[in-house]
């Protein structure tokens, strides 16, 4: 699963996991008024990345960026 239009932004950040243990965040946002969370560990340069979750994120607006705000 991905964006079904033009991705506008990408953002990394550092977070923790439910784990608390310390873990790199990717993010994309797109036209499509969605957000992906991809898990870094899971990709590689040989698949896709791997789409950990998703979430819709606006009704009406059009977003233009993603920044990190842990």
């Amino acid at each position: 699963m991905a964006h079904e239009v033009e991705v506008c932004s990408i953002t990394f950040g550092d977070g923790l996991d439910e784990n608390g243990m310390q873990m790199n965040r990717l993010f994309s946002v797109g036209l499509d008024r969605r957000v992906f969370e991809y898990d870094v560990y899971k990709s590689s340069r040989e698949t896709e990345l791997v789409v950990l979750r998703y979430f819709k994120i606006e009704q009406e607006a059009l977003p233009s960026c993603c920044i990190w705000y842990p």
